[in-house]
């Protein structure tokens, strides 16, 4: 994620902004599929959630004063990470969604946090 830069400054950087949703939407969809969600459906609304979530989150952080900027940021990742997550299983499911406990959702569940935290990871020793 874009951190050390998502200063309101940082906004006329635009291709700041798609090269950290680039990799954030590369690195993510890569993980995905390598873990064993290769349906083309689901690597592209997770592409597509992951844009968005990713221009989003980053677009707050900008818009954010800076002293609240840190305390912010985990309920924005874990946010996020709901969110994605909640799209996801729409596609891996269907509607409606099954139980949360289910062994499918668990593991969706699992690798929404881990791609998240490797994009994080990534964010954060590139930007």
């Amino acid at each position: 994620m874009l951190i050390q830069t998502a200063t309101p400054a940082a906004l006329t950087s635009l291709g700041l902004l798609i090269a950290a949703a680039g990799v954030t939407v590369a690195t993510e969809v890569g993980f995905m599929a390598l873990v064993g969600y290769r349906r083309q459906v689901f690597l592209v609304v997770c592409g597509l959630a992951n844009l968005a979530s990713n221009l989003a989150l980053n677009l707050t952080l900008a818009l954010t004063p800076d002293q609240w900027r840190l305390g912010l940021l985990p309920a924005l990742e874990l946010g996020v990470v709901v969110a994605e997550w909640a799209v996801l299983r729409l596609v891996v499911d269907g509607p409606p969604p099954p139980p949360v406990r289910s062994r499918t959702s668990l593991r969706l569940a699992l690798a929404t946090v881990a791609a998240n935290a490797l994009s994080y990871s990534i964010g954060l020793l590139l930007f």
